[in-house]
């Protein structure tokens, strides 16, 4: 689990981790032409935030691919920052990590929001930065506590200007 600055991220993890992955997206990405397509085909796994019984079985889902041995990425701000500062986290992200009881390594992106903010089309010269903090154990019915112990391993990594 990390910090989600831009459009970059997920091509900056790609370099950043040495084996695939898979990640969960909200379903509206999914709908893109092309890129949809090649998103499926890849397993990457839509989330439908707007109906809590899907959500919840795209959770389900992404707990078994988990559990099989498929690392998954997850961004629990849920979407892009604005302005580089992390968001508050959403729950469902601990909850599928505890189900599918596994640890989280937490991941901070450092640079990708000044290279491309946003809701924005320009592009900045700039330098993408992905560091990895130790794995933190999950304990089951302590979601609020693991929410904190990741936010500050993610905030401890993050260079905000």
């Amino acid at each position: 689990m990390g910090n989600h600055q831009g459009n970059f991220d997920i091509f900056a993890l790609t370099l950043a981790i040495p084996r695939l992955f898979s990640w969960i997206a909200k379903e509206e990405l999914f709908k893109v032409p092309v890129f949809g397509a090649a998103m499926r085909r890849a397993g990457y796994i839509p989330l439908d935030r707007s109906d809590g019984r899907k959500a919840l079985k795209s959770m389900k889902q992404a707990a078994e691919r988990i559990a099989s041995g498929t690392s998954v990425v997850i961004f629990p701000e849920g979407t892009r920052t604005k302005d580089g500062k992390l968001l508050p986290f959403k729950r469902g992200a601990f909850l599928l990590a505890a189900k599918a009881g596994v640890p989280i390594v937490p991941f901070t992106i450092n640079g990708s929001w000044a290279i491309n903010p946003r809701n924005r089309l320009e592009l900045w010269p700039g330098t993408i930065s992905v560091s990895f903090g130790a794995p933190i154990a999950v304990k089951p019915g302590a979601e609020g506590e693991l929410m904190e112990q990741v936010r500050e391993a993610i905030a401890a990594r993050l260079e905000v200007h």
